[in-house]
């Protein structure tokens, strides 16, 4: 178990060195504010319409890593309101290549959006990046939130 600041770690790792290095972990990581640890840390967030974003956090995950390739199960993420649980895996690291299967009960999107009043630059979304990407997943959301629109039992499916 550790501390940094507010933030604190604990959990159990066994790792193996040699021809076929590898390791196991049982972690959990939680910190009482996203934001002001962030601030703490010299990288602060820009304003969003609640000022209170991102707040308190908790990470509980095990992970696994052998041969070039991660994995993370059980995991278990949550942020102010919103649950993600599922897993993550990198089949391989170099290239990357990412796999996942996650479940998010709910996002209230504009929670962390700028406010109206804050002028910036419009958001592009890196598509060049974004497609050299090996990634495939789905995320399921079983409530999300934007502009006072809702939606239920979203499916996002990245091929």
């Amino acid at each position: 178990a550790a501390q940094f600041d507010q933030a604190t770690v604990g959990g159990t790792l066994s790792a193996q060195a040699g021809e076929a290095p590898g390791l196991e972990a049982q972690l959990h990581l939680s910190v009482p504010s996203v934001r002001t640890q962030l601030e703490r840390l010299g990288r602060p967030l820009g304003p969003m319409q609640d000022p209170e974003v991102p707040g308190a956090a908790s990470l509980d995950v095990r992970l696994k890593y052998s041969d070039g390739a991660a994995r993370m199960d059980d995991l278990l993420l949550t942020v102010d309101d919103t649950t993600l649980k599922g897993h993550v895996e990198l089949p391989s690291i170099r290239p990357l290549e990412l796999r996942f299967d996650l479940d998010a009960d709910r996002v209230n999107i504009d929670r962390y959006l700028e406010p109206a009043e804050v002028q910036s630059d419009p958001f592009e979304l890196p598509v060049r990046a974004l497609r050299s990407l090996d990634a495939k997943g789905t995320l399921r959301v079983a409530e999300a939130e934007a502009s006072g629109a809702v939606a239920r039992q979203a499916v996002f499916t990245v091929e």
